[in-house]
């Protein structure tokens, strides 16, 4: 089946936190979904060829709009946002491997950002750093990179995505809370 075909069939949705409409297309590589603004390509999922899957956010940690909306002088994680989409992403595409390609197992899987460098972490709801302060952290590295394996099909989104989600605040300076920025 083309990739096309299989994107359209197993319902591979641009990476996102869902509830968006989304287009879907070839290019030389394989084919993808995506969503736009104002002609802008945000967030993106590309089927390659050899089966691998990739997800670009381009709209979430947009150091422009998070200055802009924060009223600050620096990027920032939108913690609750930016798990919620990694969330919602991972649970289709492991529906999308299994599903539609299947894929056997271990997958390899890779998560990260990229241009964050100074980016900081904002407390999440229910949560304060102490005093005033609505940010704390700072990256120091340009880009965040986790690899991680996939053992299993049957393991929730959240257990895989944890170690991520630590790295990120770790990278950041901080320890993640320990309930997690929406619940886990």
């Amino acid at each position: 089946m083309a990739a096309l075909e299989l994107i359209r069939s197993g319902n591979l949705m641009p990476m996102s936190g869902g509830n968006i409409s989304w287009s879907t297309g070839r290019n030389k590589y394989g084919a993808y979904s995506c969503s736009f603004e104002d002609r802008n390509i945000l967030r993106f999922s590309q089927l390659f060829k050899n089966g691998e899957l990739w997800g670009i956010d381009a709209d979430t940690i947009d150091e422009r709009k998070r200055m802009e909306w924060a009223k600050v002088d620096f990027g920032y994680f939108p913690c609750v946002d930016f798990e919620q989409i990694f969330y919602r992403t991972l649970v289709n595409y492991l529906d999308f491997a299994k599903t539609t390609l299947k894929v056997p197992l271990p997958l390899k899987l890779i998560a990260g950002a990229t241009d964050v460098e100074g980016y900081r972490m904002p407390h999440p709801p229910g949560m304060h750093f102490g005093g005033f302060e609505r940010f704390r952290g700072n990256i120091v590295e340009q880009h965040i990179i986790y690899d991680g394996i996939v053992e299993s099909y049957d393991l929730d989104a959240t257990q895989i995505l944890l170690p991520f989600f630590e790295y990120v605040w770790e990278e950041c300076g901080l320890n993640r809370p320990e309930k997690g920025v929406f619940g886990f």
